[in-house]
């Protein structure tokens, strides 16, 4: 059998105060009087029993089912362990849990799939919605009036609320570190120029090299995935066979790269240094360790459940988190070869 679940009674009976007064207690009640001991004493009564509220008492109570939803592109792409990760730890904070779930267009077909768990969050199970897939503003307003809702990590073309990196920025670094390396002839391997984030880190890039006085025509376009990243790499260099360094325009991207690389012999960084965008622990694994530049991604999952709930529904969000922006130098990229 099953534990019992720990009640209200239960917290106040070991407490040896009132339910009434535990309530206020554990959901920060304003505008009642208690002294800070008998406060203390129901935390501690609380946290001894493993005191957990339960979710369908508070929504009813509350009109607030405690929980929001996260609709991600694909899970594969490492970089949302880090941002899901200090959204969960913010939203706790305040009392919330998440719910993931992909919804958008299939990153291998580009068709748009069906999602039941918008479905779900258009249904009511949630307070609010972190949008990182390729909805548009447009396939967010049947069904989420009142919901209020938040494009992370992406800016569609026409868009009201959403917050995002300095992607520009982010391009322009890495692409610097190889040009302070002494590389003249730098590849780039860019996300899809459809999406809003695509064409600004590709903006970066153009940038950096024009700022320098060097050509910025060799660039594939790629998704953020994998195997795309290694079908672009192997086009690259069919391409442009002088190329000494190469930028990646996120992380998984780069493992495509440095896989593309090695099947055709390419040494790293003896022949050709490789950079991207985006750091994240699995980077050190690398053969060689991947040289990358650190990107806020915590700061845009803390920030991002911040400005979610804290904002009404139909306040306009147009908010960019632009640093730190780190590199973080490992052994794939080295000064030019002569």
């Amino acid at each position: 059998m099953g534990r019992k679940r720990v009640t209200i009674a239960d917290v106040a009976a070991k407490a040896g105060v009132d339910p009434g007064l535990v309530s206020k207690v554990l959901n920060n009640r304003p505008g009642f009087s208690i002294r800070e001991e008998t406060r203390q004493r129901v935390h501690n009564a609380a946290q001894e029993l493993d005191y957990r509220p339960s979710m369908a008492a508070r929504s009813l109570r509350t009109s607030k089912t405690g929980a929001i939803g996260v609709l991600l592109p694909a899970f594969t792409n490492p970089i949302w362990s880090e941002i899901l990760d200090a959204a969960e730890s913010e939203a706790d904070r305040r009392g919330y849990t998440l719910l993931a779930g992909i919804a958008g267009n299939d990153p291998q077909t580009g068709d748009r799939r069906p999602s039941r768990f918008l479905d779900l969050a258009r249904s009511g199970s949630v307070d609010g919605l972190l949008v990182a897939s390729t909805l548009q503003d447009s396939d967010l307003k049947a069904g989420f009036e009142g919901i209020p809702w938040l494009h992370i990590n992406r800016r569609p073309d026409v868009s009201r609320r959403h917050l995002v990196l300095d992607d520009t920025a982010g391009v322009a670094t890495a692409a610097e570190h190889l040009i302070d390396l002494g590389h003249t002839r730098i590849g780039y391997l860019s996300g899809p120029l459809d999406t809003d984030s695509g064409r600004r880190r590709l903006t970066g890039f153009k940038q950096a090299m024009t700022s320098r006085g060097l050509p910025h025509d060799a660039f594939v376009e790629s998704t953020y995935e994998l195997s795309s990243g290694a079908q672009a790499m192997s086009s690259l260099i069919d391409r442009y066979p002088d190329l000494t360094g190469i930028v990646c325009a996120s992380f998984t991207t780069a493992a495509g790269a440095v896989a593309a690389a090695q099947v055709r012999g390419i040494g790293i960084p003896e022949r050709l240094s490789i950079i991207s965008v985006h750091d994240i622990e699995m980077a050190a694994a690398f053969g060689p360790p991947l040289t990358t530049v650190r990107m806020p991604l915590e700061e845009l999952g803390r920030r991002g459940v911040e400005l979610l709930l804290d904002n009404d529904a139909n306040v306009d969000i147009d908010e960019i988190i632009t640093s730190p922006i780190t590199v973080v130098e490992r052994r794939s990229t080295a000064p030019a070869p002569r």
